[in-house]
C-alpha cells in the first residue's frame, strides 16, 4: 500500500478550511476521504493535531478538521482490529491497524494538555471510542489511560484550563458508560 505525504494532507486540509470555492472544498474533502486508505493516514493526522510536532505552520481550523477526520475514521473503522486484509477492498472503510491503534493510544495518553477546547473534546471522544472498541477488556488493554487521566486532573495548572477539560471530559466519557453498564 502506498503512503500519503504529510505535505499532501496539510495542503488538502488547508484548502478544505480556507478555500472560498464550495466546489473546490467538496473535491478536497473527497480527496481527504481517500487518504484514509493509505498506511500512514493516522500518523499524518496525529502529527498535524500535535501542536508540538506540527508547529505554528498549521492553522487551528486545519488542526480541528484533522481531529474530526481522525475521530470519524476511528468510528467508521469499526469495533474489530485489522487482521490479514486491513485495506479497503470495497466501499467499506479500512480497519485501524494494530500499529496505528498503539500509536494513537500513546498519543492520546501523552497529549492531555491540548490548548484548544474544540480539539480537546474531539480527542476525548477518540479516546472513548477506542476504549469502547476494546470492549469489556479496555482497562486491561489500555492500563495507562486512567492513571494518566487522573494524573492530568490532579496536576491541573489554573493557567492552562483546557488541560483539565481534556482529562475530565475523557474520564467522563470513559467511566460513566462503564459505571452505568455494571
Amino acid at each position: 500500500m502506498e503512503a500519503v505525504t504529510l505535505t499532501a494532507v496539510v495542503s488538502a486540509l488547508s484548502e478544505a478550511c480556507h478555500s472560498a470555492c464550495p466546489v473546490l472544498k467538496k473535491q478536497v474533502m473527497i480527496a481527504l476521504d481517500r487518504f484514509q486508505n493509505f498506511d500512514n493516514y493516522v500518523s499524518a493526522l496525529i502529527r498535524i493535531i500535535d501542536v508540538n510536532d506540527s508547529g505554528s505552520s498549521v492553522s487551528q481550523d486545519c488542526r480541528h478538521l484533522a481531529v474530526v477526520l481522525l475521530k470519524n475514521f476511528v468510528g467508521k473503522s469499526g469495533c474489530s482490529i485489522a487482521n490479514d486484509l486491513p485495506h479497503k477492498t470495497d466501499n467499506t472503510t479500512r480497519k485501524l491497524l494494530p500499529s496505528e491503534r498503539i500509536e494513537l493510544k500513546a498519543f492520546l495518553v501523552r497529549y492531555l494538555n491540548e490548548p484548544s477546547c474544540k480539539i480537546a473534546l474531539q480527542l476525548s471522544l477518540i479516546a472513548a471510542k477506542l476504549a469502547r472498541q476494546d470492549g469489556d477488556q479496555w482497562l486491561q488493554v489500555w492500563p495507562e489511560l486512567i492513571p494518566s487521566l487522573v494524573n492530568a486532573i490532579q496536576s491541573h495548572n489554573p493557567t492552562t484550563n483546557n488541560s483539565i477539560n481534556t482529562a475530565t471530559v475523557s474520564y467522563t466519557h470513559l467511566t460513566l458508560p462503564t459505571i452505568c453498564s455494571v
